[in-house]
């Protein structure tokens, strides 16, 4: 697996005419979109990424962030895929999208395990 840590304000980059209308076609098919406020309070995330050489690599769970260093959102839940989670994103794509920093299976792990999201 590989961990990755980024910084990423959700609406900031992403509120236009696409976006508004995925929001909109997910509400009307009656997708539960609660999470949106979480993604807009979000400054940074942590991801992990699958290492599959057949298929590319792939996010199997992230992690957001407030300004406070909080967790406020996990993905995959019961009710949620995430954002990130639910992309095409691979390692490489995340490399030259975003300005990320590898952090370790233990600091992904420990905010995983004692957020107050699950």
């Amino acid at each position: 697996m590989k961990y990755l840590k980024f910084n990423y304000e959700f609406f900031r980059c992403h509120k236009n005419f696409l976006m508004m209308l995925i929001i909109n076609l997910l509400e009307l098919l009656k997708i539960n979109f609660n999470y949106e406020r979480f993604f807009e309070r979000s400054k940074y995330w942590y991801v992990e990424l699958s290492e599959d050489t057949e298929i590319g690599s792939y996010v199997i769970r992230e992690l957001g962030f407030d300004c406070n260093g909080k967790v406020i959102f996990s993905a995959p839940t019961n009710d949620n895929y995430g954002y990130f989670v639910d992309n095409n994103l691979g390692y490489n794509d995340f490399l030259s999208s975003f300005d990320c920093i590898e952090i370790t299976k233990e600091e992904f792990e420990y905010a995983w395990e004692y957020n107050e999201m699950k």
